[in-house]
């Protein structure tokens, strides 16, 4: 009923948010017991604020309540981007909370933006990655934009590819072997080791491949 006394002039917005998203951590968020209509109306009055910050509570939702944020998008109350984007953010101990879904809502919130999935896809599961590459492969995903993705320095300045399972780079690597390429001196030796071993068996662009092995052992590398 919140909602619909701000909207009758009956209680000023920032009374209600408040009420419906405390700052103190100690209390319970309660805007998400709002009906799903309104939750949109919510996620602006705190952007009209400019002091509650909806990137900073969603980390306070229970996984229950993330299924639901996923559900008020699908049925057209929230626009799929701007959930999308509140899912991609990291909660204090570095884990995205897209990770906090179940793997089908994953799957499907990854999907309403590519482009922002792929920047924090290192930080998923081996099953969320192992699903990315099968789409990339099926053509319903850009490999090559993921891949590049992967070849990008994360936030402590590490390889993204080089911070996923082996077998996962290998299977991230052929997505842009270009992007690859310029990565190996950031690579690992068994990485190394494997993409000399591709070139040699003429997978790999063998002039690509063995250019930058050459240059890295010029500069002083292993």
């Amino acid at each position: 009923g919140l909602v619909k006394r701000v909207e009758a002039n009956q209680l000023d917005k920032k009374q209600a948010l408040k009420l419906l998203v405390p700052e103190d951590k100690r209390r319970k968020v309660l805007f998400q017991l709002a009906t799903g209509s309104n939750w949109k109306t919510i996620a602006d009055w705190a952007k009209e604020s400019l002091i509650i910050f909806f990137s900073k509570i969603i980390p306070r939702l229970t996984d229950l309540d993330l299924e639901k944020m996923v559900e008020v998008a699908k049925e057209g109350h929230w626009e799929k981007e701007e959930v999308h984007a509140l899912l991609c953010e990291e909660d204090n101990e570095g884990v995205v909370i897209l990770s906090r879904l179940q793997l089908n809502s994953q799957q499907e919130v990854a999907a309403w933006n590519q482009k922002t999935t792929a920047q924090i896809a290192h930080k998923m599961s081996p099953e969320f990655l192992q699903w990315l590459i099968l789409e990339a492969n099926e053509g319903r995903w850009n490999g090559e934009d993921l891949g590049a993705a992967f070849c990008e320095l994360d936030a402590n300045r590490n390889l993204k590819l080089a911070t996923v399972d082996e077998e996962l780079q290998k299977q991230l690597a052929v997505l842009n072997k270009t992007k690859t390429c310029l990565s190996v001196p950031m690579l690992g030796s068994n990485i190394q080791q494997w993409l000399y071993q591709e070139a040699e068996e003429g997978r790999w662009d063998r002039e690509m491949v063995f250019k930058v092995l050459q240059k890295q052992e010029s500069e002083g590398g292993a």
